[in-house]
């Protein structure tokens, strides 16, 4: 019996946090459909999304414009205020633990919080990323040392003037891992939404680039750390 055979009617993956409100199979109706999910994010993406700030109250992207685009989660935790979907490559499943398991080969994840009765995009993590049309996105291919070294580096608050992510992603298509997230300075009534972008490097070590988010939703080199 194939993967999907097997998933098909089953009850996906639900981890109810505390205080989870609304029943688990209503959740599951309306976030979640392992038939469904799939890995569907392409570069730009990642340029149309907004996160929430706390000292601005800005919201984040709504969830119902995550769903509208890329369809139902494959699995999710959820309480009252909080929420975390997952979308990925579906690769094989385990129904012989309390709560089915879902393996995946590249995966995304979405924290939401909840405001004001509806649910905004809080933060992602992208997981063994492999963008379709990089010239370079062979599974965990590393990024090539004289390019890591070349990248051009902006300012290191702002991005400004830093290579784009686009461009870099667009060479070097397979990562480790994406982390983007809201860093706040409340002494000084700033934020920043940062990327973190994590590649292996040659010698078994890693990359970490870090990008800064512009108004234009482009994030712009402000530091490469080799590790």
């Amino acid at each position: 019996m194939g993967t999907a055979d097997v998933i098909k009617g089953e009850y996906p993956e639900l981890r109810p946090l505390a205080d989870a409100g609304p029943s688990k199979r209503d959740q599951s109706d309306q976030y979640i459909d392992p038939d469904e999910a799939a890995f569907n994010w392409n570069i730009d993406d990642l340029a149309d999304l907004r996160f929430n700030t706390v000292q601005t109250d800005a919201n984040g992207t709504p969830i119902e414009d995550i769903l509208d685009k890329y369809g139902k989660a494959l699995k999710g935790d959820f309480s009252n205020d909080e929420m975390d979907l997952e979308w990925g490559t579906l690769q094989s499943y385990d129904e012989e633990e309390e709560w089915p398991i879902y393996y995946t080969d590249q995966s995304v994840s979405l924290d939401f919080d909840k405001k004001k009765e509806a649910f905004y995009l809080n933060s992602l993590h992208m997981y063994d990323i492999r963008f379709v049309g990089s010239s370079h996105n062979a599974e965990d291919e590393a990024m090539a040392t004289d390019y890591f070294e070349k990248l051009k580096k902006g300012d290191a608050k702002t991005g400004k003037d830093g290579v784009s992510y686009k461009d870099v992603f667009k060479e070097y298509g397979s990562l480790r891992n994406i982390y983007i997230y809201v860093d706040e300075d409340f002494k000084e009534k700033t934020s920043r939404t940062i990327m973190e972008a994590v590649y292996a490097a040659p010698n078994g070590g890693s990359y970490k680039l870090t990008f800064i988010q512009q108004e234009d939703g482009n994030y712009l080199l402000s530091a490469a750390l080799a590790k």
